[in-house]
């Protein structure tokens, strides 16, 4: 049996190059409805328009609040060890 030689393998339509998905800028806009507010909006992806994106950016991210941790205290319920308790 004889191998294809790299010119004829290179020839071959099914043997194509994938598609690049790398590039960021290959996706067209595509015209669709705002699913949040209901207006006819041209975007790149699919979901809520510029302006609504602005508006839940503003109303639902929270910076996170101060927290003290404390010192760690073990529950009542938890028995000693048998060991350190035998005297």
């Amino acid at each position: 049996m004889q191998r294809d030689t790299p010119e004829k393998l290179s020839q071959d339509p099914r043997r194509s190059d994938p598609p690049d998905v790398t590039s960021r800028g290959s996706d067209p806009p595509a015209a669709f409805t705002c699913p949040r507010c209901g207006r006819e909006v041209v975007e790149r992806f699919w979901g809520p328009c510029a302006s609504c994106r602005d508006e839940l950016v503003r109303t639902q991210v929270r910076v996170p609040a101060e927290r003290d941790a404390g010192r760690f205290e073990p529950a009542m319920h938890v028995v000693p060890n048998q060991v350190a308790t035998k005297e």
